[in-house]
């Protein structure tokens, strides 16, 4: 089997519009897939306001192994303590 990329990007913290893509994203995972977030998957929904981005750095920690954070959500990644999804950030400015 060739090894797999799957990349998601401009989530924008749309997490009830996006649950189908996320199961894709676990069964994915579960097969071998190197799964990773291309950017602006926080802010942009009511959810990110109410819960301040609490349950997509979860789902960005459980699900993803890179994510590369955009410009919506490179604040809250800065001091993120996610425990197995590497952080690359191209940033530079």
């Amino acid at each position: 089997m060739r090894p797999r990329v799957v990349a998601t990007n401009d989530l924008h913290s749309h997490l009830p519009q996006s649950l189908g893509a996320l199961h894709a994203l676990c069964l994915a995972r579960d097969a071998g897939a190197l799964v990773v977030d291309s950017g602006d998957f926080m802010e942009g929904s009511p959810w990110f306001e109410r819960f301040g981005g609490a349950p997509e750095l979860w789902l960005l920690d459980a699900l993803y192994d890179v994510v590369c954070p955009g410009n919506h959500g490179f604040g809250a990644l800065r001091d993120a303590r996610l425990e197995r999804c590497a952080v690359l950030s191209a940033n530079l400015f």
